[in-house]
């Protein structure tokens, strides 16, 4: 069960050239989840169905299941938000949050979220009045904070795990023992933004865009760290103690080049790149320098990416390739950068061999309209990453050749070798390969019919769009295009249940204006 409440009031006043507005709300959120489970078999009688479930001989030989848990979650926020411009020149805003939430320690339940902004639009003083081809030229500035909560309940208690059954006093007792250290500092991760932009617009508006610029720092991100048993009971706490650092610019560039009666060509573009550094992982009370995230699965068994200070998150970690031996043995660096037999290596000699997140990201429309017709295309791209094949990586080995169907490429002599792999599979750089990608993402083509004249439908568009037609890359895989989320992205899966190719789609459609 949901309970949802949001109290919202506005108010805004204008006197003269000057506008003022405010708003103040309120929200409250109250889950409440709760659920049963029960499992039993070997009906007497199929008469009743499921619902004599305690006819059932499992019920009373003791082999039936039964479970039942409940969640609860509540989220309070307090929030306002005061506006003012003078003319559309000068523009001001601040916003203040106030936001609770049960997930936290009793401590810091409650955060507070600032932010302000202000504008200027340039395009509208005295000196800039005779500059005929200048529509619009505003720059902006902003600061601000936000709180990003936690996604499970609990974290901040103790928790006893219940065990098995022990026969004691005559009875079957269940053993319970802590699980959970509780943490009543544990708090919000909160995100601080400065960002500086400037909006213009040229030549009767054939030209126009944007450019911003951020610095984002995300603090107090939670992650496990290991404590000193005693004088607390369990090994491991859950902590606030993570900050990373992103920088980066943005652009938009939208245009009109031709522009007549009959004809018109629009072309908008987009470019983005992005830059992440881990600032710390530690602190007075807890310390680490790195961790492991990721799983390479069965066989391998091992992490596939490295948290660390002073990288970048992302990081595949893994042994770098040198080389195949002619019986077809890996041969590997070692720590000390001299070549050695894969068999040999160990976590030691693993090193940083690429980065699963796009650093850059760009996208392309063009719109083309002549008369009735019209036609659309669409290009996006993502650029300076890498992506772990772990289909070719489990796979691409003569050794697994009894377990099933193996991929063509095992049939590739790597580095010039005389022989096919027969080593075992490993995390290695020779399966983490550039993702760099160009899509071809939407193509759509159209004919309006006027029907202005005729009294019961005045508009009618007939269309074929196509989406996901064409994907340029060099990557050997399905799709390049694999999840950048968490702390282990760039990973494409290696099972039959994990591989699912994008579909290419096409649409032909009618649209009619009544």
């Amino acid at each position: 069960m949901s309970t949802y409440i949001r109290i919202r009031h506005d108010y805004t006043k204008s006197l003269g050239l000057h506008n003022l507005g405010a708003m103040i709300g309120y929200s409250y959120q109250d889950d409440d989840a709760k659920g049963i489970y029960q499992w039993a078999k070997d009906f007497p009688t199929d008469m009743f169905g499921p619902w004599n479930i305690g006819s059932m001989n499992d019920m009373k030989d003791n082999k039936a299941a039964m479970t039942s848990y409940r969640n609860t979650h509540k989220l309070i926020s307090f929030f306002g938000r005061l506006t003012y411009n003078y003319n559309e020149k000068y523009m001001f805003m601040a916003s203040l949050r106030r936001e609770g939430s049960s997930r936290f320690g009793d401590n810091h339940k409650w955060g507070w979220f600032p932010a302000i902004s202000a504008g200027w639009r340039i395009s509208k003083e005295n000196f800039m009045q005779d500059i005929q081809w200048l529509d619009d030229l505003k720059v902006r500035i902003g600061y601000g904070v936000t709180g990003n909560e936690v996604t499970s309940n609990l974290l901040s208690m103790y928790l006893l795990n219940y065990g098995g059954y022990a026969y004691i006093n005559g009875k079957w007792t269940q053993g319970a023992g802590p699980y959970q250290n509780p943490n009543p500092d544990l708090k919000w991760e909160t995100k601080s933004e400065l960002n500086l932009g400037l909006d213009f617009s040229f030549l009767k508006n054939r030209l126009s865009g944007s450019i911003d610029i951020y610095h984002r720092e995300t603090s107090d991100l939670l992650s496990t760290y290991e404590v000193p048993t005693p004088p607390y009971i369990v090994s491991s706490m859950m902590a606030n103690v993570g900050k990373i650092r992103n920088q980066g610019i943005e652009l938009l560039l939208s245009g009109t080049p031709i522009k007549t009666r009959d004809l018109r060509f629009d072309i908008t573009g987009t470019f983005s790149y992005n830059k992440n550094k881990i600032i710390s992982l530690s602190n007075g009370l807890y310390q680490k320098d790195y961790w492991y995230e990721g799983a390479t699965g069965s066989p391998i068994q091992t992490h596939t990416h490295i948290v660390r200070e002073g990288d970048p998150v992302g990081n595949f970690h893994g042994f770098q390739t040198h080389s195949l031996t002619s019986d077809g043995l890996w041969m590997v660096y070692g720590a000390d950068g001299q070549p050695k037999l894969l068999t040999d290596a160990d976590d030691g000699d693993k090193k940083v061999i690429g980065n699963g997140i796009p650093t850059t990201y760009g996208s392309l429309n063009l719109a083309l309209s002549y008369k009735g017709f019209d036609v659309s295309v669409m290009f996006r791209g993502a650029f300076n990453f890498q992506v772990l094949n772990r289909q070719r990586m489990h796979w691409e080995t003569t050794s697994r050749i009894g377990e099933g169907n193996l991929p063509r490429s095992v049939l590739e002599k790597p580095f010039g070798s005389n022989s096919y792999v027969k080593g075992a599979p490993a995390m290695q750089s020779y399966y983490v390969e550039d993702g760099d990608y160009v899509k071809l993402d939407n193509i759509s083509v159209g004919y309006t019919f006027n029907l202005k004249k005729q009294k019961v439908i005045q508009r009618l568009r007939l269309y074929v769009a196509g989406n996901n037609l064409l994907t340029m890359t060099g990557y050997k895989g399905l799709d390049p295009e694999v999840s950048i989320k968490g702390l282990a992205p760039g990973v494409e899966g290696s099972g039959a249940g994990e591989l699912y190719p994008t579909t290419r789609q096409f649409t032909v459609g009618l649209n009619l204006l009544f």
